[in-house]
């Protein structure tokens, strides 16, 4: 894969693991992960910095 993607994590997320998004790095290095140091499984408990980087 050689597409730039986005993946925007939560850091408290407790159903898919910080470490998914490192993983799917590996397979396109195009990848940015973005870290939300409060953020949860959805976007909307971090609605506002999710719009700022998308």
């Amino acid at each position: 894969m050689k597409a730039k993607a986005l993946f925007i994590t939560g850091l408290r997320d407790h159903l898919i693991p910080e470490n998914t998004a490192l993983e799917m790095q590996k397979c396109n290095p195009n990848l940015r992960i973005h870290r939300v140091q409060f953020g949860f499984h959805s976007h909307l408990s971090f609605l506002d910095e999710f719009v700022r980087v998308s």
